[in-house]
């Protein structure tokens, strides 16, 4: 139990900031957390890609990010693009 509590708390204190933020909607833009992982004719990119898209998506879980928030954040830029 005190290893998710603290887990929680880390990952919060990693991504709730500012630079942390940024990082975490770069994550969510290039690891198919809004769209679609496959790669039309080969089976064996698309499996990768759902892997890269399931451990962003474990991020988020752990941080307890809500559909709402999600979206918002991934819609937001952070002035380098």
């Amino acid at each position: 139990m005190l290893d998710r509590v603290r887990r929680r708390q880390d990952y919060a204190r990693v991504f709730r900031g500012e630079a942390g933020g940024r990082v975490l909607r770069d994550l969510m833009r290039r690891h198919f957390v809004l769209r679609s992982t496959q790669a039309v004719g080969d089976s064996h990119e698309s499996a990768f890609n759902e892997g890269r898209r399931a451990v962003v998506l474990d991020v988020l879980h752990t941080l307890r990010v809500r559909e709402d928030e999600l979206i918002r954040q991934s819609l937001e830029g952070d002035g380098n693009e």
